[in-house]
């Protein structure tokens, strides 16, 4: 018997129950829901744990995701707190799984895709490891036009919206992050009438 968390993001409010119903087909039951009050801060310190270490400069273009997901969608996000029969590491791979999964669903859908593109020389870092491209408007997934800024030069590093994160399978990052969920104060305990409203309403302003 396992247990972990999902941090579902302020761009998954839409598609929560979707979510939800995945993981149960999976044989994972939720255990708890708590709503993050601020996301941009809490995220931050998730992915700190997750990436800065293996990549300082993947980091500082996470931070500016972040950033823009909260002025998009707002500060507020889902933690849920998952179990299954599993031993740990797989339980965590299986969650992995999941987890891509449902990133592909959603956004390949053609009515739910959204990209954004991030202009890494504002972010006063080096960030030459980042992937450049050239912006493209998309129709139907291909490109059909290039978009030149003209006006506002810069490398831009395009970045999608995921929706969702898991522990990564590695036991000190399980550790690390399963400590600082249970010492975070930026979450709030959900009731179960509160959870359904948010599964209702499409929303995390609860």
């Amino acid at each position: 018997m396992s247990k972990s968390f999902i941090m579902l993001k302020p761009e998954s409010a839409l598609y929560v129950t979707e979510i939800i119903e995945e993981l149960k087909k999976e044989k994972f039951s939720i255990l708890e829901s708590c709503l993050i009050e601020n996301y941009n801060s809490f995220a931050q310190d998730i992915y700190y744990i997750a990436n800065y270490i293996k990549d300082p400069k993947y980091y500082e273009i996470i931070r500016a995701c972040i950033e823009a997901e909260v002025i998009l969608f707002g500060n507020n996000g889902l933690l849920l707190g998952v179990q299954n029969e599993e031993a740990l590491m797989q339980h965590l791979i299986h969650l992995d799984r999941i987890k891509s999964r449902i990133r592909k669903a959603i956004s390949l859908s053609k009515r739910k895709s959204l990209q954004a593109f991030i202009d890494v020389d504002r972010l006063g870092i080096d960030c030459s490891s980042a992937t450049y491209g050239d912006i493209h408007i998309l129709q139907n997934g291909c490109p059909q036009e290039m978009y030149k800024a003209n006006t506002a030069p810069g490398n831009f590093a395009c970045f999608y919206l995921s929706y969702m994160h898991t522990i990564d399978p590695e036991q000190d990052i399980y550790q690390k992050t399963t400590q600082l969920i249970q010492n975070s104060q930026q979450l709030r305990t959900l009731s179960s009438s509160e959870f359904q409203i948010a599964q209702k309403y499409k929303t995390y302003h609860l």
